[in-house]
Formats: structure tokens, sequence, C-alpha cells
């Protein structure tokens, strides 16, 4: 079989003219919508998803009894204008539509769909009329198809209630119970439109960008066709005022339609990196077209980078180097940015991946349990140099790869969704499945089984010639003797986390690539647990936080359970005597639990030595408001984990590991191309003040260099540190390393290094000050200072969002955090500090209005 690997021909697309939309369920499925006295609701003049269109009206919530929408017939009914000219081509485009649809065009049924990750054109000329038009769509109940006889799958999928969800091409958001919100995306989820072709359509075939030496090779070929012959077709290239041009070679088919191909050549091309490795340089790319009858046409393609990205699984590994630069890659697991409608508009995408950037994270994995993405998150990616580790849409299940309506479909919704992904620089793997492999393992299916044809053989063979030069990893879980071993391949990383195992197992396991890892219910500020039904903050064993507590299906613990555990084991505290005893600590240290597991994980991931060559953690963002997976809340503010990695994931990083016997080492990378001249300061603290030992030493660090140092070797003699010998107390503890700029004395990176339990262990004053200055920008900048080593610093400041909490303090440090108003009425102020190692509030005075203190 050969899949397509054609773009739809450009079109000239608009809106339905003077569109109305009304949306309608219907308890008894029929060719014939509801009558004119069923419950129609309005939804204004776009389509939009069930659930999203009935939350915009007010008769539906998350927050509110869970409906079935799955057992329901929805009806769409579309009433718009006719076009001018009803004697042009008229078509009518459909970009998605989830799942089981029927559509109709004043009458005639125009197509029959079961697949919502299609892109469909439909001839619409003929059916369309004067005055008002009117399309139907339908959408029948999915667990109405779920119930026809089928084989069985092979193996059973525990976070699944409905097994035979593997004969239909959906997303799994929404059914499956335990980890995302009871609300399926149902209808219209991408634009509904009207077009025509261009007076010179092109079809892209092809586009490929790659990198030989220092020369950049831009190669296109489309397919083109019209009323008036191709007579010319240029490839323009260009960067900062430069252009680099091409002639096409055309070769015509007929009169009106032909090919053409060529290349665009860029010496010494400006390369593309991952924004912690340099600077990702874009070029935009467009055709210059000219017809026999002497008209131009333009045609404006994705910017474009040029790189050389290699994926390295000899050695029983999984690495990525750009540019010849092996690249520890870490980042998080994409989540949609609007759970009910599965995408987001360019400005949010853009916002959204600029703030994994500033977070140290230059990779992104989009999950075969979700959605394909729009372009526009592959612009922001492309832009803000993140790498992409691309699932294909399939996850978990024993997908029926042999059936051959099946596989075909597969084919036709790749040859749709693929040519979005040609030439994106930031595109650097894709998977075939998440989780398969693991899946039928764990399950104790025929090792024969693990490794279905569909995904190492077919879909290679499909994308070979989709993507050409774009690498193929066959499951998110894959390589050694079975395929959820963290020592070889990839895998799913919950060691630390779900199996609740020590820190030190990240490291004793040898994990060599984590797509997903470190799950925990990481709890949100205040304000995003307000937002949970009946205002549930901070009682975490309401119901209403509990329905949102992340699980597995039928388990007998949730990812409460998890973070609960390291809590104690990290702090030493009960949680169950924090909850009713002191609520508020109890949230505080259940943030700093979460917090303190991945970076303490990310530091062993990243030392020098390392056999891990990258993590992804499970998930970036929550679903909805409570204590989710996600690194952020549902709205995109950090939650205390976030900030936590972001500070262990910068591109110049510096860290202490405690090797056992062998004492204490700093570790560090500098990931940038220009040498480190550094002094690498060691100040170590006994009771959270008193200075016991300290150095400082010339670092000189070539670039892109790593290494490590003990600290008994830069403090010229033996310490006990670690108190590994137990010879008397211990003599120490808190580190603090700095990296300082050897000229100026500026502040590279720094890390602080105690044992956790000290997080709550609390004196009566650790001599923390703060005030707060108003800001030009009517933001407020917080300035905080400690006399003795302040842990866990965080700031409670309501009506106001802050850019970062539960940092720590060396003694004597100091440290900024901005402060921006929830309400664009915001003014009053009212704001308290504190660390977890201490008992005492410190109240912070603003010094300048227009800002008020009740």
């Amino acid at each position: 079989m050969s899949a397509s690997t054609t773009a739809p021909p450009a079109m000239l697309r608009q809106p339905l003219p003077a569109a109305r939309w009304r949306l309608c369920a219907q308890s008894t499925p029929s060719d014939s919508p509801p009558d004119a006295h069923a419950d129609w609701l309005d939804i204004g003049d776009t389509p939009q998803p069930v659930a999203a269109a009935l939350a915009a009206a007010g008769r539906w919530s998350l927050d509110g009894p869970v409906r079935d929408f799955d057992s329901e017939v929805w009806w769409y009914e579309g009433t718009f204008d006719a076009p001018e000219d009803l004697d042009a081509p008229w078509q009518l485009g459909l970009d998605g539509l989830a799942t089981l649809a029927t559509v109709w065009l004043n009458g005639a049924l125009l197509l029959s769909s079961h697949n919502m990750f299609r892109r469909w054109v439909l001839p619409a000329q003929a059916h369309l009329r004067p005055g008002t038009n009117t399309v139907w769509m339908r959408f029948d109940a999915l667990n109405t198809a779920l119930t026809q006889r089928r084989p069985r799958p092979r193996w059973r999928v525990p976070m699944l209630s409905q097994q035979q969800l593997r004969w239909w091409r959906t997303t799994l958001l929404g059914r499956t119970p335990g980890w995302s919100p009871p609300a399926p995306v149902i209808g219209p989820w991408q634009p509904v439109w009207l077009g025509q072709p261009e007076p010179l359509a092109t079809q892209v075939m092809q586009r490929s960008a790659v990198l030989e030496s220092d020369t950049g090779r831009y190669r296109v070929a489309l397919n083109w066709q019209g009323a008036s012959a191709l007579r010319a077709a240029t490839l323009v290239l260009g960067r900062n005022g430069a252009q680099w041009s091409a002639p096409l070679n055309i070769s015509a088919d007929t009169a009106q339609s032909g090919h053409a191909e060529g290349e665009a050549v860029v010496p010494q091309a400006e390369r593309w990196w991952p924004h912690t490795h340099g600077k990702p340089a874009l070029y935009t790319v467009a055709l210059q077209l000219i017809t026999a009858d002497g008209r131009s046409h333009s045609v404006v393609l994705p910017d474009c980078g040029f790189r050389d990205l290699q994926v390295d699984s000899s050695q029983g590994g999984l690495a990525f180097s750009v540019n010849g630069v092996r690249v520890f890659a870490r980042g998080a697991c994409w989540t949609p940015l609007d759970i009910l409608r599965l995408h987001g508009q360019p400005a949010t995408y853009n916002a959204a991946i600029a703030q994994v950037a500033r977070a140290g994270m230059n990779m992104l994995r989009i999950v075969g349990s979700m959605a394909w993405e729009s372009p526009a998150f592959f612009d922001a990616c492309d832009r803000h140099g993140v790498l992409v580790w691309h699932d294909l849409m399939f996850s978990n299940m024993d997908y029926p790869g042999d059936d051959p309506a099946f596989a075909a479909e597969v084919q036709a919704e790749l040859a749709d969704q693929l040519p979005a992904l040609q030439a994106r620089p930031s595109l650097a793997l894709v998977c075939g499945n998440s989780e398969v492999s693991q899946q039928a393992a764990m399950w104790g299916a025929d090792p024969a089984l693990w490794a279905a044809p569909l995904f190492h053989q077919h879909l290679p063979a499909w994308l070979a010639e989709a993507l050409p030069g774009v690498a193929y990893w066959p499951s998110s879980a894959w390589g050694g003797d079975f395929p959820h071993q963290p020592r070889e391949g990839s895998c799913s990383y919950y060691g630390v986390g779900a199996y609740q195992r020590e820190l030190n197992d990240a490291s004793h396991c040898g994990v060599r690539f984590a797509a997903e890892c470190l799950a925990f219910a990481n709890i949100p500020g205040d304000a995003t647990l307000a937002r949970l039904p009946g205002h549930a903050a901070p009682r975490v064993h309401t119901a209403a936080w509990k329905a949102r507590s992340p699980r597995d299906l039928g388990a007998g613990w949730d990812f409460d359970d998890v973070r609960e555990h390291y809590l104690e084991r990290l702090f030493g505290e009960r949680p169950d005597a924090l909850r009713y005893a002191d609520p508020a600590r109890h949230l505080l240290l259940g943030r700093a639990a979460s917090a303190e597991a991945m970076a303490r994980t990310f530091t062993r991931w990243r030392a020098s030595g390392s056999r891990c060559d990258g993590a992804l953690v499970w998930l970036l963002r929550d679903l909805w408001a409570g204590a989710g997976w996600g690194l952020l809340d549902d709205a995109g503010e950090p939650k205390a984990a976030f900030e936590a990695l972001s500070r262990v994931l910068q591109p110049l990083w510096i860290g202490v590991l405690d090797d056992g016997l062998n004492g204490l080492d700093v570790h560090w990378a500098h990931e940038h191309d220009t040498p480190l001249d550094a002094v690498l300061q060691l100040r170590i603290y006994q009771h959270g003040q008193q200075l016991t030992a300290q150095s400082d030493t010339p670092l000189i660090t070539p670039g892109r260099g790593q290494g490590r140092l003990a600290l008994t070797t830069l403090l010229g003699g033996f310490r006990d540190l670690n108190h590994a010998y137990r010879f008397g107390p211990a003599a120490n503890d808190l580190i603090h390393a700095t990296l300082r700029d050897r000229r100026s004395g500026a502040l590279l990176a720094e890390t602080l290094h105690f044992a956790p339990e000290t997080l709550a262990q609390r004196s009566a004053d650790v001599g923390l000050s703060a005030h707060a200055e108003a800001q030009a920008n009517g933001t407020l900048r917080v300035t905080l200072r400690s006399e003795r080593a302040a842990l866990g610093v965080h700031v409670q400041a309501d009506g106001w969002r802050c850019d970062s909490s539960l940092l720590h303090l060396p003694p004597g440090g100091l440290a900024t955090l901005d402060f921006s108003p929830r309400h664009a009425t915001t003014r009053a102020w009212r704001a308290t500090a504190g660390a977890l190692n201490s008992h005492a509030l410190v109240v912070i005075p603003v010094s300048s209005p227009p800002f008020e203190i009740p």
C-alpha cells in the first residue's frame, strides 16, 4: 500500500456568508432533523463542539452534573446566504468532524464519516441555490456504535471502559474515566467554510529542508492546474532582507495542468537550533508563479529552518543530536489548550510555547491519546526553538491494523494531516503510538503482538514517503527485553511517582529516555483551587477534589496518594495529621513534595555521566481545574513543580548530588556554544546561617561543556559533607553553590543543596523581610531578603498573580518576584510572605500608590 502525501489544493476560503448555527439533541436516531418544536439552541455564526456550545450558552458546565454526550444524537443546522456567482465551482470545507458524522447541503447527502481526524473538501456548486442555504450535520451516538459485535481485543486497556474504541478514529480525551474530564469532543471541532480553487491552484506534494555541511537546501514539488498554463515558477527563500531563489522545473500534463519541482540553495545557511543550544533561525518561503497570460501569483509556505537532526538508538539508547551536538531533551507531554475545542488561536499557542521555552524546556510530546495539533502549534515551536516528539493518534489499544477498511482510513488520515508537518525544523521524531507495545507486554500478550505490523511495517513505510528524513520510533515505550523497562530505548518512567520508589531509583535503574514520567497530583495555587466546585480548597478529601484527582481506572489509589507518599518520605510529616491540624501547611508541603521530587530527579538525569538523554513530564497542563498531573493549571498558571523544574532545566545549570561514601559532587552543564569563564563558589552552612567552609574556584568550560567536581577536592581536604561516615553529628546542613562571571561577578546559576526534611523543620524566624514597589506597567515587584536560609519561600497575595513560588534563599539571599493583577480593577494589596522552615509570616508593605492596603 502507498499513502498519499498530497495537501489539499490552495483554496480561496471564506466563512459561510451570514451564517447562523443552532444545535439540538435527539433521543432517537433519524435521517430527519428535529422539528421546530424541539429544544434548538442558537450558537452564533461559528459552529463549535457540543460541550463547548452548551457551556458558552450556560446550559452545561464541567462543574455541574456529568452528561453522557456519547449516548446522544446531535444535530447542527447552519443557514447561510448564497455566495456571489453561484456558477463558480464552490466547495464546502469541513476541517474536522467528531466523530460519526453525516452531512447534507440543501437536502443532498454529501458525506458520511467516522474519523474525526479527516479533512474534507466537498463539491457544493450543484447543491447551492439563491437565497438561504442550509447545512445539516448529524453526529450519531458513539456508544451505540460501540455495541456492534466485533472481534475482541487481545489485551485490555485499564484506563478505558470501552475497549472497542480501538475501531474508531477519535480522541480518547473525555473517554478515559479517571484522568480526563467527561466531555468528549463531538461535532465540528475545526472550521467549516466555503471555497473555490484559486485561479492557479497549487497542490503541494512534498517539501523538505535539509542541511548539508553549511549549505541549506529547500526542495518543493507541487501539482498545478488552472485556466492558463504555468509559464514560470520560482522558489524564494528570505532572511534578514536577503533572498535566495531558484526556478522550478515545469512539466505540463495538459494545457491546464502539470507538475513543478525544484530546489533553492542557501550557502552558509544560518542553522536552526533548539533554543537551549542556540538561535532557532528561520527563513521565509514563497512560490512566485507566472501563468501563460502573464499574471503573477504568490503562494506563501510556512517558514523553514536548516538543521541536521539525528536520532541515535545504538547501544540500547535513544538520543537526539542537532547539528552534531547531543541534546539533553527535556520538557513535557503537551495537552490541548482548550479541552472543549482541542485547539487554540495562534496568539495563545505562541504565548504557551514561549512560556515553555522560558522554563528551559526544549521538547514537547504530542500524545497518541489526544489529537492532531494546529499548524499554529508548529509555527510557535519552530519560532521558539522547541523540538516536537509527535505520536500518531494511537494509544494503548489492540488496533485492527490488519482490517483493510481500518488501514485505508488510517492512510487517508495521514494524507490529510502529514503535509502540515513537512519541512518543520521543530519536528524531531514521529512515534507510531503511545504505549501500545507496553500495554500488550504488561497484559501478558504473546511477544509477537508487541510489534504489530501496523506500527512496525506499514506506518514507517507510509511516513518515509510523506516525511522523508524524519526519524520514526514504533512506540513511546520501546526497546530491550520488555518495552516498559527503562534501561533500554524509551520508557514511561514512574518509578519516582506511581510506583513510589526512592528518588535515587531515577538513576539506579538507568533510564535512557523517558517519553513520559513523574506523574503527581500537583496542587495548583489557591486561586485555582477556589474555582473547584463548592470551593473545595483546602479540603483535599472532598468529593469535588477527589473527582478531579487523576487515577487509573479501577485502582484502589489515586495520584493524591502518590504525592502524599512523597510528602511523608521527604519531609517526615504525616499528611493525614496535617490535613486536619494545619490544612494550609498541608497544601504548601504537598506542592513542595512534587516540586522537590521532580527537581531532584532531573538533577540526577542532567548530571555528568548520566545515561539519560531526555525526559518529558506527564503532563504540561491540567485539563481542568484541580490537583491534576499538569505542571501548569488549566489556565496556564505555573504550579510549584513547574517553577522548581525551570530552575533545573536552564541551558546553564549547576547542581549538587550525594554519591554516598564518595561524598558530594557538584555538576554543571553549559549548552551554549561560547566558552564559560566563571568562578565556582561554594558556601557551606550549619544551622542555616553559620558559615563553616567556603571556596572560590576558577572554572573555564568550553561551549557545550559539562563536568563534575568533588566538593572535598574544591575544599582542599576531607569533610563528611553528606554525613555518610557518621563521625558524630552532621557538621553542615546547607550547601550553596553558584557560578559567577569571572569578570563582572554576575550570578549565572545557583543551587541550594539540603536534606529534604529540612523543609519541615521550622524555627521561630529566619529573618525574612519583604517590600513591594509599583512598576510603570501596573505590576508590583516584591523584593525578598533573608538573614538565614529561607526554604520554600511563598507569598500570599489575594487578587494577584505571581511568577514564582516555593523558592529557596541562602543566608543573606535576595530575590525579586513580579506580581500582576488578576483583574483590571484590582487595586487592593494585602500580602504576606513566609518560608516552610519558619513559623513567622511577614506583612509586605507597598511603597507607592495607587495601591491601597485594606
